[in-house]
């Protein structure tokens, strides 16, 4: 196996190095789909179709798999296929696919997955091969069997033979075997003969031309930049007249090709490659992934399938390319450039020095020196600095290494000696080059010193200045005082297009133009520097952008003066706020590296105030290895290509490549449910029906109208950033946009016409086909015009009858009723008034109830002492409520609590009151473990309702009780179904209850269960709020739909009640109001905040 593995090597690498004399290395995205329970049925992909809804249908030796982008599905042997080793698919029509497997040739609907089995094993034998030819309606099959092969061709179910196995190959019968080109006003037509061979046909008006192939195979014809050329086994050839004629890729066997834009990207002796421009890359070794090609496709969105005997592999562009240890580049990448002799060097930390031409895929290392930056000098030599060493130099062409010492014309000998011992002994963290080809470095040395230098090109000391700003050379700055020290840590300096240059110093940003000096205190950035400058950069306009520890900053300048500083956060759309390294693109993009993804700043050099910016965000799905980067590590090549480095990894970003997706995606309706339940078939008004998908204008009856509609979405570019569009015209009145479930549910549908319409959009916002779906839901007998118009006219009758019947009566009765009519009045007045007085007495009972339980609940001042800040939000149901919180403080330490009582009212009242005094009772017995407070709690209700008994009452408690320590700014949190809220900032977190009441037996089962309540500790930070609550809020109905509230609309509201205002009652009312409109409350509303 190993020589085989070496063979296959050298064979590679000789075609890549004889045959392919141009040949440059890329790197392309690849997915990996190997086979799995649930996802691809089988490691062999025999053959590969896409639907017109976009689904990818896969053929097995397990059965037929189908992928949507986001899950598989199969069809086997046990769905109605006649075998489950499945060897070609082939398109009947747009809705049908023709299947040929062991045991022979079945169709199958897209839509549904019905299959009808149209030659059976036992009539026919096994098909391999099937073609379908759209102008005869003749369906090609290749038969499998050992004595008995051969092509033969069938029309409505009848076959007859065409060739005998033995003058006939069956690899050379393929899908999308026939085509027509039109070129220049010729017809060519790419098709298969009776002798099974691919042959090219150049149809004139009068007659059929047929194209020389002589010694090499057709494999596909195709319109290549405005001319007809053919890919064969030798090469890609153009077509003139009647002939091939050799055009490039001569020798290579171009097994299967395709387009996109102006590259062609082909398969030859399982090497996948790109040309363009008389420039060959190669792309991929299919062998390093699998056994070989056993199938393949080119998608709608410009991805290459393949079947590559493990399974599937999905190759596409991508715009990163990585170099890594794969390519003998070791290390991280520290510092990037090109050197004069085209060459790509990069220095990595502890790796040493590499370059690479362009054309090669293997770093070679030109030295073992480590250099953190490097630059080129005049005489072609690669200058550094190594600690403990210096300056050194490295000639490009012979690698000859040299230790230098810093001379100048200007400074006395001593004076060199003391800069050349800092240069040596300190850390050269950046370089950049002026204008006049000058090097100017920055030296980190230590106890707070530090050095800038400029040096010529022939790397002269032009001049100095040390930590003390004082200039050391021929020239001083205007000889203006400098009492700000530069610091140690100087990790960046850059040259901008008016030759002035930036760096960070100890003060803050310093700036040297020409022989003036300038210093930005760190204090006029908000928030202000710290340690982090680590890149800057210029932008079209003039503007200085630099990427710092605390985001990403621009400075609009005025001159020399900073006129507005911007800083961007993640708050503005980037990932993080630490940023390593930047580069503009040539349209005025920014690339920033962070420690979490690679963004891309559209049009940032635009950009002159604080925004949201319009920001892509990368990373590992995009072709990266790692998200991180290395900072001040980036370099933007000469064809505008850029070059970031990683943690071990050096990125090569080609913006040309990145590109939006503007293929939008296939929608198509996946089911309807009615009352969310999903049924094979179904009743409906228009009669039993099948799938309701497939119906054409169903009439529903009126009690059918609680509809979902889930749609599939088919994009295999990031299938998870596609979002939806819903439109249900005579309910809505306008689309609802961007929602990210493929379903929508309408309830509560009056009757009518309805149409619902979908659309989707790819995550580059390029938006699919609208589809739509025409139902009708019918009216009630009861609402039909025919049984109104009955019940009114019989009811006219009804009534008449009996008004004559009871005018004749009531003249009878009159008599008797006058009298009756005062004896009554009297005895209705006489009720009336007992009836008022009981009336008022149990009203005084409940107001005298309600003050009662109000005596209960704690003293506004006693918790105004305790706490900082808090309110409370109390409004029972009724007059009297089932909620109540209590309260004890004791010296730094306090117990509160939030209790719901089971019913409302009156009886709510009296649990409200029994609880609280069995917690004063809890307490003041000196337990403060909120755990055993709940868990004596729950034995005194038991005890004191006599729950124990069957014919008990079963009320019970849900609350939550907390132990706050002040001092320590500690909280013990226990809950019996209610838990608390911590709100630090933004920062939310929910501390949950555990799942049983206090007191109460609900079932029998219940009573076996043994109720250990826990207790968790919090600790509070200074700003942080604390939420207990009972459910009477989040569970309140209302909104558009009549739903409840939620726990993450609740916290909402709370967030909100704290940051807006010192108003947090009257606000959270607000909110609770506005939610539930016009619905009555359905529970007493109990919320309590508080910081300690």
């Amino acid at each position: 196996m190993t020589k085989v593995k070496k063979n296959i090597l050298l064979i590679s690498i000789f075609f890549c190095i004889v045959l392919l004399p141009s040949c440059f290395f890329s790197q392309v995205k690849l997915t990996n789909y190997p086979p799995s329970l649930d996802g691809l049925q089988s490691a062999n992909c025999f053959d590969l179709l896409q639907d017109k809804n976009g689904v990818l249908w896969i053929a097995t030796e397990d059965g037929i798999s189908k992928f949507n982008g986001t899950q598989f599905s199969s069809i086997k042997q046990k769905d109605g296929l006649s075998n489950d080793l499945i060897y070609d698919l082939e398109f009947f029509d747009t809705d049908h696919i023709l299947v040929g497997s062991r045991g022979g040739l079945d169709l199958i609907n897209i839509h549904n997955d019905s299959i009808t089995n149209i030659l059976p094993y036992l009539e026919f034998g096994e098909v391999g091969k099937i073609y379908y030819d759209t102008f005869t309606n003749q369906i090609h099959l290749y038969k499998k069997h050992v004595w008995d092969s051969g092509l033969f061709s069938i029309n409505k179910y009848k076959y007859h033979r065409v060739l005998d196995g033995a003058d006939f190959s069956n690899s050379r019968i393929k899908a999308k075997i026939y085509k027509k080109i039109v070129l220049d006003n010729l017809q060519f037509q790419f098709e298969i003969d009776t002798s099974g061979h691919k042959k090219c046909y150049l149809i004139n008006k009068n007659d059929t031309i047929r194209l020389k192939s002589s010694h090499f195979v057709l494999r596909n014809i195709f319109n290549y930049k405005h001319q007809l050329c053919a890919a064969t086994s030798d090469g890609l050839k153009v077509i003139k007249k009647d002939s091939l004629h050799d055009f490039v890729l001569n020798g290579l066997d171009m097994t299967y090709s395709y387009q996109i834009d102006d590259n062609l990207y082909f398969i030859s002796n399982n090497q996948l490659y790109e040309y363009n421009r008389d420039r060959t890359t190669f792309l991929l070794n299919i062998l390093e992934y699998g056994s070989g090609i056993t199938s393949h496709l080119f998608d709608r969105e410009q991805h290459l399938w393949i079947g590559n005997g493990n399974g599937l592999l999905k190759v596409e562009n991508s715009p990163f390319n990585n170099y890594g240890k794969k390519n003998n580049l070791k290390g991280t990448p520290t510092s990037i450039k090109r050197g004069p002799e085209g060459k790509l060097w990069i220095s990595t930390d502890n790796g040493g020095l590499f370059c690479k031409e362009d054309s090669e895929k293997m770093f070679f290392q030109a030295s073992n020196y480590s250099a953190l930056v490097f630059d080129f000098s005049a005489q072609n030599k690669l200058f550094f600095q190594m600690k403990g060493v210096g300056f050194c130099t490295i000639d490009i062409n012979t690698f000859e290494f040299r230790i230098i010492k810093i001379k100048s014309k200007f400074l006395s000998d001593a004076v060199l000696n003391r800069v050349n011992k800092f240069v040596q002994n300190g850390i050269v963290r950046d370089m950049a080059k002026d204008k006049f080809g000058h090097f100017w470095a920055v030296v980190s040395g230590s106890d707070g010193k530090g050095m800038v230098l400029q040096l010529d090109q022939n790397l002269k000391l032009i001049r100095y200045f040390d930590s003390n700003i004082q200039a050391r050379s021929y020239s001083f700055f205007d000889n203006t005082p400098m009492k700000k020290t530069l610091g140690d840590w100087l990790p960046s300096i850059f040259v901008d297009s008016q030759n002035r240059v930036w760096f960070r110093s100890a003060h803050g940003l310093s700036m040297i133009n020409g022989n003036t000096y300038r210093y930005f205190y760190r204090k006029d950035f908000k928030p202000e520097l710290n340690d982090g400058i680590y890149m800057m950069r210029e932008d079209a306009y003039g503007n200085i952008v630099f990427a710092a520890e605390e985001g990403l900053y621009k400075l609009i300048l005025t001159g020399n003066d900073i006129k507005k500083v911007l800083r961007f956060t993640s708050e503005h759309g980037i990932s993080s706020k630490k940023i390593y390294s930047i580069e503009f693109t040539q349209d005025g993009h920014l690339l920033a590296g962070a420690s979490n993804g690679l963004n891309k700043i559209m049009n940032f050099d635009t950009v002159t105030v604080l925004q949201k910016l319009n920001v892509s965000q990368y990373s590992l799905k995009d072709g990266m290895v790692t998200s991180d980067h290395r900072l001040n590590s980036s370099f933007k090549d000469d064809d505008h290509s850029i070059w970031l480095g990683q943690p071990s990894n050096l990125l090569h970003y080609i913006p040309k490549k990145d590109k939006p997706n503007s293929i939008p995606p296939l929608l198509f309706l996946d089911e309807i449910k009615i009352s969310n339940e999903s049924q094979l078939s179904w009743e409906i008004k228009s009669g039993m029906v099948g799938e309701l998908k497939l119906e054409k204008d169903p009439v529903f009856y009126y009690d059918q109208n609680d509809i979902t509609f889930l749609v599939k979405s088919v994009s295999f570019d990031d299938p998870s950033s596609s979002s939806f569009d819903y439109f249900l015209e005579g309910f809505n009145t306008d689309w609802e946009e961007s929602v990210v479930y493929p379903y929508i549910r309408y309830n509560n549908l009056s009757p009518g016409n309805y149409t619902f319409k979908a659309r989707s959009s790819n995550k580059d916002g390029f938006r699919s086909r609208e589809i739509s779906y025409t139902f009708i839901i019918e009216e009630p007998f009861f609402q039909k015009t025919w049984f109104i118009l009955l019940i009114i006219f019989g009811g006219v009758a009804f009534i008449s009858g009996l008004f004559i019947l009871r005018q004749r009566q009531l003249k009878a009765d009159n008599l008797r009723l006058e009298k009756k009519v005062i004896v009554r009045t009297q005895q209705l007045e006489e009720e009336k008034q007992n009836v008022e007085k009981k009336n008022n007495q149990i009203l005084q009972s409940i107001n005298y109830a309600k003050r009662i339980q109000g005596s209960i609940l704690p003293d506004q001042d006693v918790l105004n002492n305790f706490f900082r800040n808090h309110f409370v939000f109390y409004q029972p149901k009724d007059v009297v409520g089932g909620d109540f919180y209590w309260f004890r403080s004791f010296g730094d330490l306090a117990v509160i609590a939030t209790v719901d009582c089971t019913g409302h009212g009156v009886p709510g009242g009296f649990m409200s009151m029994m609880g609280s005094l069995l917690l004063d009772k809890i307490v003041q017995e000196n337990n403060l473990d909120t755990a055993k407070i709940l868990d004596q709690l729950n034995k005194e209700i038991i005890r004191v309702l006599k729950q124990e008994q069957e014919d008990a009452m079963q009320d019970g408690m849900d609350l939550s009780i907390c132990v706050i320590n002040k001092k320590d700014r500690l909280l013990s949190f226990s809950g019996a179904r209610n838990g608390i809220f911590v709100l630090n900032g933004n920062d939310k977190k929910y501390f949950d209850a555990d799942l049983f009441p206090v007191g109460g037996f609900y079932s029998k089962k219940s009573k076996e269960i043994i109720r250990n309540y826990h207790s968790t500790k919090v600790k509070l930070e200074a700003d942080s709020w604390v939420f207990m609550y009972t459910d009477g809020y989040y569970d309140q109905m209302g909104g558009e739909r009549m739903l409840s509230l939620g726990m993450d609309l609740f916290m909402a509201h709370l967030s909100k009640a704290v940051k807006s205002s010192d108003e947090n009652v009257v606000i959270l009312k607000e909110e609770y109001d506005n939610w539930r409109g016009n619905i009555p409350p359905i529970d007493d509303v109990l919320v309590i905040g508080f910081q300690i």
